[in-house]
């Protein structure tokens, strides 16, 4: 048991590891894609993980939906543009490929649950993942010191940046974005399961996503700077959710409505509050001090104005009316290049490239998600309640980041419903229901 355990956990860091590599890859080369091969290993030994797609993950309805819903937007894609030209790109590549960001989200799924059953079935594996962790950590944060120091190499003059007009930033901030909601997800389940040393895992962590937050903002992606910033935000939350939720036998509901007005509110409220003032004092300090200009960063424009807003709310404003009036009831993905216009960045172009169809549609699969998290949230066991907010926080994080600036095709959207539309704990493990 404790060989096969070891092997597990060995594949599965592998398969994060060379993940990783691809993420880094794809990254420092910021142009064409990269580091394929990386990929393709990634997959091969995902597969070969024992027992991973019997035992451990249950292909449920809630990802059949999705990827019948990905598979509606696809046709309607060929339909609307009166053939095939551009659906592959559309379709698994890695700068709007909604089947690949799907499926990318499923198989690190996989890897994660079996990660998560091997610690709960064989406590006395806990020391051997422990080490791979904290090696795992090293690797990533080797990896992004090296691209931060590259870049900052080649930094233009008069500003914060590598290019004076960024240009294809979009891959490698959304690469980096997905890879540290990938470390999010580690540093969760060390929270969960290895006690005595989530400090060091944590620590590792944020400076990770922090270096990470500023290598976006060197290459010129307001998104992954700005997103960044919240995710380390969101597990500052999470974290004290936790430490609050094991000192008492958890009674509170994870539910959708508890993120906006329930208890999770109130601990959103709070600790984002403390958050929001640490980082505003250090800002005005490193400012007065001469260390930093903000006025340098790629994030803000003329009088503070931050443009990459400024310019979705006059999108929205200028063309939603115009692009949903052209087909109201099913719309059309070719909208923004028939009427001459940019697409609006947001997830209420469901409305305009879909139409009301479209967007019923898509909140219908919204709605089962939320539907699973509240119905698996209820199980009585500590570690699997755990694993269950985090799932209700990253995906809601996801949803709102995509309502206020990203459209439909924005590929973590779909790696995060490849990653946790089902749970990767399956009600069919009855060990997992018993009470802690």
């Amino acid at each position: 048991m404790i060989g096969l355990a070891y092997y597990r956990i060995t594949m599965s860091m592998l398969a994060l590891t060379l993940l990783c590599t691809f993420y880094f890859l794809n990254v420092k080369t910021i142009g064409l894609g990269q580091g394929y091969v990386f990929l393709a290993m990634f997959l091969i030994s995902t597969l070969l993980i024992k027992k991973i797609l019997s035992y451990n993950f249950v292909l449920k309805k809630n990802l059949i939906i999705v990827f019948i819903f990905l598979t509606y937007i696809i046709v309607r894609y060929v339909l609307d543009n009166e053939g095939t030209s551009g659906v592959v790109g559309f379709s698994v590549g890695t700068n709007s490929g909604i089947l690949f960001g799907f499926g990318l989200g499923i198989f690190v799924s996989y890897v994660l649950s079996n990660i998560y059953h091997t610690l709960s079935d064989c406590p006395c594996s806990e020391g051997f993942f422990s080490k791979f962790l904290m090696m795992y950590f090293a690797l990533t944060l080797y990896f992004v010191v090296i691209l931060f120091l590259s870049y900052m190499s080649i930094k233009v003059d008069n500003a914060f940046l590598i290019d004076s007009i960024p240009v294809a930033y979009q891959r490698p901030g959304i690469l980096i974005f997905i890879f540290n909601i990938q470390n999010a997800i580690l540093f969760a389940i060390s929270k969960i399961f290895l006690h005595k040393r989530t400090a060091y895992f944590g620590l590792m962590f944020y400076t990770i996503a922090g270096l990470s937050a500023i290598l976006s903002q060197l290459i010129g992606s307001n998104f992954a700077f700005v997103a960044m910033i919240l995710l380390i935000g969101l597990m500052v939350v999470y974290a004290k959710l936790v430490n609050r939720s094991r000192g008492y036998i958890h009674n509170k509901k994870l539910t959708f409505k508890s993120i906006f007005f329930g208890w999770i509110a109130k601990e959103v409220l709070i600790t984002g509050s403390k958050y929001i003032l640490m980082l505003t004092v250090l800002l005005y300090v490193l400012t007065e001090l001469s260390m930093i200009d903000l006025t340098k960063l790629r994030l803000f424009g003329d009088n503070w104005e931050i443009d990459s807003i400024t310019a979705r709310i006059e999108l929205v404003q200028g063309l939603f009316i115009k692009h949903f009036n052209f087909a109201p009831i099913f719309g059309n993905m070719t909208v923004n290049s028939i009427m001459g216009d940019q697409y609006i960045h947001s997830l209420i172009a469901f409305f305009t490239h879909l139409g009301i169809t479209g967007m019923i549609l898509f909140l219908l699969v919204v709605y089962f998600v939320y539907r699973n998290i509240a119905k698996c949230g209820a199980y009585n066991n500590q570690t699997y309640y755990e694993y269950q907010l985090l799932r209700l926080l990253i995906f809601t994080f996801i949803l709102i980041m995509a309502f206020l600036g990203n459209f439909f095709t924005w590929i973590p959207l779909w790696f995060v419903f490849g990653l946790f539309a089902s749970s990767f704990i399956s009600p069919r493990n009855k060990s997992i229901l018993q009470n802690s």
